[in-house]
């Protein structure tokens, strides 16, 4: 996606210049040329290694495969822009690295979504995510010659490539909602390492945007030697944290949304029966004091099918499973320190206690709670 706009542009601004070296072929490179090239060459390996490594992880799922297929996609889209620079390929060959970032948008989108879903198998309809590459890369043998058609293609792309952040970043919002729903923690489930991704993402491909229309429609000339020295960090923060990146479901619950509850068949006195043993688990058995208590946890406990813990506090007490529990926790922290346990513990011990699983967590949940951090609440207290 990054190499997009300098693979075209600078692939089409070297031409001058490669016209110029075949009179000179041994002319040496320029101090920026050699930087660039270097640069190519290292995403290449950069790209290829984590690649490798995704494919060779341990235990690995489906999206371990996807995003190992994005970053070998990265490591040959780097290897031909340094060939198009340098003039190793030549006719419909240099179109081939903005092709190929007609791929970038569907996995990326796939991966999040395969991620946030749970889902371990791409179904067939979601395969229609790559029909505009196989459309352009046929086009690419019969429009070969068009002027046309490669402006085409570079507004196309851009555009595509943008318009899969903003699908990823709705995918992840909806995910976090679904994260409240299941789980009474977030740390590590958030994935607040993609939601970075993305928004770098839709700042890369907002610039690629109007790069390519200011080359294509005003053909202003610029330089893209700042554009490629990102791109090492890039690949590192995918790889890194794709590697990383665990299976946040060891199972799959379909929450229904609200407009379905209606349908679902609980009565408003099952509701109050559910709400009641939901009580006493948390009341009697102190539930909450578990830092990883997920829904199905509590589903396995009581014998009480999920959608229907989730749609009774939906309605019944207008919380979602995350702030259901999390105010359990808030309340045995303050009881705690009402009892005088802050003058022999740590806030953090008494709040690791009570079920927090950190300390960045506790503060955060506990001031949005109350109003007041831990430490202005325990001298309230005093």
């Amino acid at each position: 996606m990054h190499h997009f706009c300098g693979s075209s542009s600078v692939g089409r601004a070297s031409a001058s210049q490669a016209e110029g070296r075949e009179f000179e072929p041994h002319l040496p490179l320029t101090m920026n040329e050699s930087i660039l090239n270097g640069v190519l060459l290292f995403s290449t390996l950069q790209a290829l290694l984590f690649s490798l490594v995704s494919f060779s992880k341990k235990n690995r799922i489906l999206p371990d495969l996807l995003i190992g297929v994005w970053l070998f996609l990265i490591a040959t889209h780097s290897l031909l822009v340094f060939c198009v620079y340098n003039n190793l390929i030549s006719g419909i060959s240099t179109l081939l690295p903005i092709i190929i970032t007609l791929l970038y948008g569907p996995l990326y989108y796939l991966y999040i979504f395969k991620i946030c879903s749970g889902s371990l198998k791409i179904k067939n309809y979601e395969l229609f995510n790559f029909i505009p590459f196989l459309i352009f890369f046929i086009s690419l043998f019969i429009f070969r010659d068009s002027v046309y058609f490669s402006k085409i293609l570079a507004a196309s792309s851009s555009i595509l490539g943008l318009s899969y952040c903003f699908i990823s970043l709705y995918t992840l919002r909806r995910h976090l909602v679904n994260v409240r729903n299941q789980f009474s923690f977030t740390e590590k489930v958030n994935l607040s390492w993609l939601n970075k991704l993305v928004f770098g993402l839709i700042i890369l491909w907002f610039g690629v945007v109007i790069l390519v229309f200011l080359k294509r429609i005003f053909n202003y000339e610029f330089s893209l030697y700042w554009f490629y020295t990102s791109i090492p960090l890039f690949i590192f923060y995918i790889g890194y944290n794709g590697i990383k990146q665990q299976n946040i479901y060891s199972f799959h619950i379909s929450i229904p949304e609200k407009t379905g509850y209606k349908n679902s068949g609980l009565r408003e006195n099952q509701r109050q029966e559910i709400y009641e043993k939901l009580l006493n688990a948390m009341v009697s058995n102190k539930l909450f004091t578990n830092p990883t208590l997920s829904l199905q946890n509590l589903s396995d406990m009581l014998s009480i099918p999920p959608h229907h813990i989730t749609q009774t506090l939906n309605e019944f007490v207008k919380q979602n499973f995350y702030d259901f529990v999390n105010s359990y926790r808030v309340n045995e922290f303050k009881k705690r320190v009402d009892q005088g346990d802050s003058e022999r513990f740590s806030l953090l011990g008494i709040a690791l206690d009570c079920g927090f699983n950190s300390k960045s967590s506790f503060n955060r949940i506990f001031k949005n709670t109350t109003g007041f951090t831990p430490s202005e609440y325990r001298l309230i207290q005093i």
